[in-house]
């Protein structure tokens, strides 16, 4: 992630056999996900019309790579004049590199240092939770790439002159390493010589607590001596020869608070991704991907400084991470790696911690070109069927295919997040995914070699369908698609595959394409994305009678998922909805933009404000605190905001019947046919939802930034909730001194 407000190009590196570097530039047209010919016969309506799509850019081939494309750059787009040409109001916010900027999120609005800096040295809890790191991000960006061994005569050359009177090359100075830099130092490469810093791990929780009586939720391997001491051990290792830092690890936790923060990851955070094999599950085994645990499980802890104890174990996996993998570069590509990569990506996102979140988004390129390089996103092969193995023997390695056939679907889903959770562009298309949809969660989470035989007495190997093949069918006339889709981990995929396929289209929508040839000449089927998605919409009151906590968890996210995609699927929307919540230089055209957009399509607004109002109205009444659910609530509610001002207001009294559009339909059709009878129609009606009477009064948007702000409040898991809950206060805060 960038860290200005201006735009900088990103682009991973990666070597190609030849030993040449080879630059990776996202397409920014749609085509690249839908237009493969792998995929580009899901959708008619949509295939057809993505073939044009490939000139949305202008590029130019890559002479080391013939898939991948240099994007050639553009002139700087002038700040457009509120009354400005609209068309020209495009270009303006369709850059992702502005759009995935999210300094403005992370940043306190306020001043307040309310985010650990980059430099994570002497680590110290405040008493008010945040972290009191004394090394700033800028003096830990001076960190010295060059380091003098000249001894303490450091003002010297090496003639044992003054370096300060030295002159060399008809005037050039020389430079030399120094103790203290300064700010006019011509040589900004030559930075001053590092003292030594010190890295501690904070304690969890007070030595004065019995964790051997607390209650557990699985009877996971618990944490022996020798794994114990083998955890300390790896911690250590990118320490042992360092000559600048040291680390110091006297409160590292015992083995019963290893296993407390190992069960509640299981108990809270593997239901949402359910990659690591929990019955087999040996914390002595990959002891890199166990501290990845134990660092996310922290989080779910009530215990005394759990946050920074988790914060600090996340950056010291991260190094150990990095060490291993420059001592043996085969490590990159295995299973436990790419796992405990996926864990450290999805907690840097959510933790709160502006560091993590930009090394997860840099990484993020680098986890996937490694899975690429695995095959863990090819065709499989069907499995050759051994007669003479045991039925332990064929669970084991049943255990082990599914490993990787889950984490390459992890990882699909991972990256797809960053569309609809950051309207950033993923690197991963539709058609990169050639493997089988993974076994059902019953099967996975099978206790033993009998209980897994049980639930497949007629198969030997699991045999499901490839994605594309299913989502053709909710295309091709098939009856009763949606019901054919049994398993609630493929009906998820398949829903985010169409809110994938939703988000590509609105990128290519607003692509250059659209300004060369009027009008567009193709039509990019968005209308037939969404009645598919609508046929997957299940009433999760009526469900929540007949299904367990875990199996509404999931429901729950796939109907928020459901009404995200027609927040993406409105137009531009999500294009103008950064810059106008960033108050920048842009803001005062993404507000141009916004009041244009309500007048072109008012049916569209509503359906909108309906959307993000029912986003709302799941978490409030089906929380479940899932690592991106205060993404959820964010969006939702300040989407909600700036839509409410745009509804017409209403003219019936005060004792009217209101329509709540954030009730939850109890699985009779009774609310949510009048809330799709006002969103298709409108009509004088008095709009409202929780806590707001009307949305179309001039105080409704303060009173929705209230209650998302209060929604915010009640995520206590994750450290990002704090963050959007300051953004989104300070949008109420700004509004009301516009009011004033």
């Amino acid at each position: 992630m960038a860290n200005g407000p201006h735009n900088q190009d990103k682009t991973t590196t990666s070597p190609t056999r030849g030993g040449s570097p080879v630059t990776y530039d996202q397409l920014s047209d749609a085509s690249h996900d839908l237009g493969h010919a792998s995929g580009n016969d899901l959708v008619s309506s949509v295939s057809d019309s993505q073939l044009l799509a490939t000139e949305s850019s202008v590029a130019h081939p890559d002479p080391h790579n013939t898939t991948r494309y240099h994007c050639v750059a553009s002139g700087t787009v002038p700040n457009i004049a509120p009354d400005g040409p609209p068309q020209n109001l495009y270009s303006t916010f369709d850059d992702m590199d502005f759009n995935s900027n999210l300094d403005w999120i992370l940043k306190d609005v306020s001043g307040e240092d309310m985010l650990s800096p980059a430099d994570l040295f002497g680590f110290q809890e405040c008493p008010e939770g945040q972290l009191n790191l004394p090394v700033s991000a800028a003096s830990a960006a001076m960190l010295s790439a060059r380091h003098s061994d000249a001894g303490d005569n450091d003002h010297e050359d090496v003639n044992g002159h003054d370096a300060s009177s030295a002159v060399a090359l008809g005037g050039l100075l020389t430079p030399q390493p120094q103790e203290m830099g300064d700010p006019g130092d011509p040589w900004p490469l030559d930075t001053p010589r590092p003292t030594q810093s010190h890295m501690a791990l904070p304690a969890l929780g007070n030595d004065n607590q019995d964790f051997r009586t607390f209650a557990r939720f699985f009877s996971v391997t618990p944490v022996c001596d020798r794994t114990w001491h083998a955890l300390r051990k790896c911690l250590m290792l990118p320490f042992e020869h360092n000559s600048i830092q040291t680390l110091n690890l006297d409160h590292f936790p015992s083995k019963e608070k290893l296993d407390h923060c190992i069960d509640l990851y299981f108990a809270y955070f593997h239901p949402t991704l359910d990659l690591v094999h929990q019955p087999t599950f040996d914390p002595g085994r990959d002891l890199v991907l166990t501290l990845a645990v134990v660092s996310v499980g922290a989080c779910y802890s009530d215990l005394q400084g759990a946050k920074a104890f988790s914060i600090v174990l996340s950056e010291l996996v991260r190094r150990l991470l990095i060490f291993v993998a420059e001592q043996d570069r085969r490590f990159v590509r295995t299973g436990p790696y790419l796992t405990a990569q996926l864990l450290q990506g999805t907690h840097g996102y959510c933790t709160g911690s502006e560091r993590l979140f930009e090394l997860s988004e840099s990484c993020r390129s680098t986890l996937l070109h490694q899975a690429r390089c695995m095959g863990l996103f090819r065709f499989e092969a069907p499995a050759p069927i051994q007669m003479d193995q045991t039925l332990e023997e064929m669970w084991r390695e049943w255990i082990e295919a599914e490993k990787l056939r889950r984490l390459g679907w992890v990882l699909y889903m991972y990256d797809a997040s960053v569309a609809y959770l950051l309207n950033n562009r993923p690197f991963l298309s539709i058609g990169d995914i050639n493997l089988n949809l993974p076994a059902s969660a019953e099967e996975w989470a099978a206790e033993t070699a009998q209980a897994w035989s049980a639930l497949r007495p007629t198969r030997t190997y699991h045999t499901s369908l490839p994605l594309r093949p299913l989502i053709r069918t909710l295309f091709d006339g098939t009856p009763n698609a949606v019901e054919r889709i049994t398993d609630e981990g493929h009906r998820f995929l398949v829903v985010l595959t169409l809110v994938r396929m939703l988000w590509s289209l609105k990128e290519n929508r607003s692509s250059p394409l659209n300004d060369l040839i009027m009008p567009a000449p193709f039509d990019d089927g968005r209308a037939d994305l969404l009645q598919a998605l609508d046929s997957m919409s299940v009433s999760i009151v009526a469900a929540s009678r007949s299904h367990t906590k875990t199996e509404i968890d999931r429901l729950v996210h796939r109907m928020r998922l459901i009404h995200v995609a027609h927040i993406y699927g409105a137009g531009d929307l999500m294009n103008w909805l950064y810059p106008y919540l960033r108050h920048g230089l842009e803001a005062e055209n993404a507000a141009v933009r916004m009041k244009r957009w309500g007048s072109e399509d008012s049916q569209r607004t509503r359906e909108v404000a309906y959307h993000s109002a029912q986003i709302l109205g799941l978490i409030r009444n089906f929380p479940n605190s899932m690592p991106l659910e205060s993404y959820l609530i964010f969006h939702a509610g300040v989407v909600l905001s700036c839509v409410a001002p745009l509804l017409p207001s209403s003219t019936l009294s005060s004792q009217s019947i209101p329509l709540q559009i954030d009730q939850l339909d109890p699985g009779d059709n009774s609310i949510s046919r009048r809330h799709l009878h006002w969103v298709k129609n409108g009509g004088n009606q008095c709009i409202s939802i929780f806590g707001v009477r009307s949305l179309c009064t001039p105080t409704s948007r303060q009173d929705i930034l209230d209650q998302t702000a209060a929604l915010l409040k009640r995520q206590k898991v994750w450290g990002i909730a704090r963050n959007l809950e300051k953004v989104v206060l300070s949008l109420r805060g700004r509004d009301r001194d516009t009011a004033l």
